[in-house]
């Protein structure tokens, strides 16, 4: 089979999502018994480039993939669970706002570490996730989409991150499933880099807190504490009383509502501060 032109079409081109292809094929008999046959494609229709209901795009990254001067906004997506509106960030290769955590200290928060919002499999004030305003939200992508690349954390907006490569599981999954070990990633000055630019304060609020750098998602391992992702640190050279966090979903000492636990952000002990700022979750 011969494909007109002299060249054969790549798997961007054959069976595109949501367009009418049409195949000519051109039948000739050659000498020696051989058959040839010559065949042209023509495309119609659209492209799922999220820009309407009907044209609900897979994920950001496949958006940005078909039209790389595709800006930041808000893009319908279709990644198995229903067509939704949500914002989508095309600085970094296309990522969907997957959660947003809101600027607070409240002990009902539904980000804090046993809040509700962490195990949730249902999409919970998902218009919130259209934007970048403040406030708590979680769309369906946190549970229903498999990430391709990488997550975003990030803390106070949206381009001061924290990036976890990984793939072929949920956002959901990461943050409640098995503690994961990151501190052969990360380290603890990538931290406090990330708090000073999230919150605006010093990282010299946590220079009595040197030892015992934990850092990963849904670890447990230090005596009366547990986060969903960070980092926690204590004052002593042991592991036995973190007394300090930064991160998401994290608290310490037990105290799981306050004044030692943050839904997003940090805090300490000695004496008790919290410093909040608002999460964001992008997921590729």
């Amino acid at each position: 089979m011969y494909w007109n032109g002299g060249f054969t079409p790549s798997n961007t081109v054959l069976g595109i999502p949501n367009r009418l292809q049409i195949f000519k094929f051109d039948i000739n008999n050659a000498t020696g018994g051989q058959v040839n046959a010559n065949v042209s494609i023509a495309t119609f229709g659209q492209t799922l480039d999220g820009s309407i209901q009907a044209l609900a795009a897979p994920s950001a990254k496949f958006i940005k993939t078909i039209n790389p001067s595709a800006t930041s906004g808000v893009y319908w997506i279709d990644h198995g669970n229903g067509p939704y509106e949500v914002y989508c960030d095309m600085d970094y290769g296309g990522h969907v706002l997957i959660a947003k955590i809101a600027n607070t200290t409240s002990s009902s928060s539904p980000w804090l570490y046993n809040g509700s919002y962490w195990s949730a499999t249902t999409a919970q004030d998902e218009t919130t996730c259209q934007n970048l305003n403040d406030g708590n939200a979680l769309a369906r992508g946190y549970y229903g989409y498999s990430i391709q690349n990488n997550l975003r954390l990030c803390l106070g907006n949206k381009d001061n991150a924290i990036i976890y490569a990984t793939s072929s599981t949920t956002p959901r999954n990461l943050f409640t499933g098995s503690a994961i070990n990151l501190n052969a990633l990360y380290t603890r000055q990538d931290f406090l880099n990330w708090f000073v630019a999230g919150t605006g304060q010093s990282a010299a609020v946590f220079n009595n807190q040197p030892f015992c750098n934990r850092i990963g998602f849904n670890r447990s391992d230090s005596a009366s504490q547990a986060m969903r992702f960070g980092i926690k640190m204590n004052n002593e050279n042991d592991c036995n009383s973190n007394d300090s966090s930064i991160g998401f979903g994290t608290y310490t000492n037990g105290n799981t509502t306050g004044p030692r636990a943050i839904p997003a952000g940090g805090h300490r002990w000695n004496p008790d501060a919290q410093y909040p700022a608002t999460g964001f979750i992008f997921a590729q």
